[in-house]
């Protein structure tokens, strides 16, 4: 009998300890399942927020590429722009004087050349007239206008440099076909002002040192340099006088001088 008393009380504690295992394993469970159901919106959040996180970074790293982007081709637009500015003003032609025909005669004598009679006078950029007209009778049918001309190196024309930014040029003489250049008809002297001057405006110290002693100047390569002289010389551009013809002389911001015929 005692036997099996002690049979049930066994089996007894075994079912108990079943039990219980039972109930901690269930409540451990439940724990678990409620801490995971508690903390998924956290985790889902964290995930959310990271995803955020990233896509902003993201945002930051494109707008930083469309700035940059941005600062590229404003600078291409301004280089573009400046190109474009310095190429113009290379290829500004100012108005400068003007070459009227008014007759052509036989000469005095037989087997004489014709006489072109001219007259020169000196504008400003506007056509207006500076200074009074000087008219010469030339011997032969071509006329020619001798000038000399400082060319400034186009860095300084394309900047439009106070002083440097166009060619400046001094009349010398007209001369025709029929006789030497050493005998024509002075136009502005070398040492004095040139007409185109006569505006009011003073010429700089600049401008006088550069005409006072030209020819000096024209053989002196370190000088030019140092003054950003592309060039000083002599030019002599002529055409075959027509009588009654009006001839607009231009010059161009890199020193090329042309005589434009206008009309009869």
């Amino acid at each position: 009998m005692g036997s099996l008393n002690e049979g049930i009380k066994t089996f007894n504690s075994t079912v108990r300890t079943l039990i219980a295992a039972v109930v901690v394993g269930g409540a451990g469970l439940v724990g678990y399942q409620a801490y995971d159901v508690y903390n998924e919106p956290n985790k889902r959040l964290q995930e959310q927020e990271a995803k955020l996180q990233q896509a902003l970074g993201d945002l930051q790293a494109t707008q930083s590429r469309v700035e940059e982007q941005q600062q590229e081709l404003a600078e291409k637009t301004l280089k573009i722009d400046q190109l474009e500015t310095a190429r113009y003003l290379l290829k500004v032609d100012q108005r400068i004087a003007e070459l009227r025909v008014l007759s052509q005669t036989p000469g005095p004598e037989e087997g004489d050349p014709v006489v072109t009679t001219v007259e020169f006078v000196e504008t400003d950029p506007e056509g207006k007239q500076i200074g009074k007209p000087q008219r010469f009778d030339v011997p032969g049918e071509q006329v020619y206008l001798e000038y000399l001309v400082v060319k400034f190196d186009d860095e300084y024309v394309e900047q439009a440099h106070l002083e440097k930014g166009t060619a400046i040029c001094l009349f010398r003489r007209l001369f025709g076909s029929a006789q030497k250049p050493e005998e024509g008809f002075p136009l502005d002297s070398p040492n004095t002002r040139p007409t185109a001057y006569a505006r009011g405006e003073r010429m700089s110290e600049f401008e006088e040192q550069l005409w006072a002693d030209f020819w000096a100047l024209a053989h002196d390569p370190d000088r030019l340099a140092e003054l950003g002289i592309r060039n000083a010389q002599s030019n002599s551009p002529a055409i075959v006088a027509r009588p009654g013809a009006r001839y607009l002389l231009e010059l161009r911001s890199t020193g090329d001088l042309t005589l434009k015929y206008v009309a009869e």
